[in-house]
């Protein structure tokens, strides 16, 4: 996953993301990365990817709170 800082300018975002798009896209890459048993479907976009962080943080934070875990 690559990030940008939060409030990166989207005309700066959406290039990065559509290279992204590209360089995951491409069939050797898809192979090679297969050869080595891992499997992309390319890039996310960012509100995607957003979401996702999103949650897995909710996601971990109620486990993490069921099972009173403290920092140390």
């Amino acid at each position: 996953m690559v990030r940008a800082p939060a409030g990166t300018p989207r005309d700066i975002v959406s290039p990065l993301n559509h290279e992204m798009e590209r360089i995951l896209g491409s069939p050797e890459l898809i192979k090679r990365l297969g050869e080595l048993g891992f499997y992309i479907d390319g890039a996310y976009t960012p509100e995607a990817v957003t979401e996702f962080v999103r949650s897995q943080r909710d996601k971990w934070g109620e486990i993490v709170r069921a099972i009173g875990l403290e920092p140390e």
